[in-house]
């Protein structure tokens, strides 16, 4: 399994905020897809993500 290094920087505006604000994606599924995309992994045949 290869993948890239991801910074803090990329990761934490996916992790839900202290202060409780909405986030941008409405379901995990989503915010799964965008994680797997910064660590250079692609997601498996059973997650739908069409642009993450």
């Amino acid at each position: 399994m290869t993948g890239l290094l991801a910074t803090s920087d990329e990761i934490l505006p996916l992790l839900a905020s202290p202060d409780g604000d909405e986030p941008e994606d409405i379901f995990v599924e989503e915010t799964v897809g965008q994680l797997l995309k910064v660590i250079g992994l692609l997601p498996p045949p059973d997650l739908d993500v069409e642009d993450a």
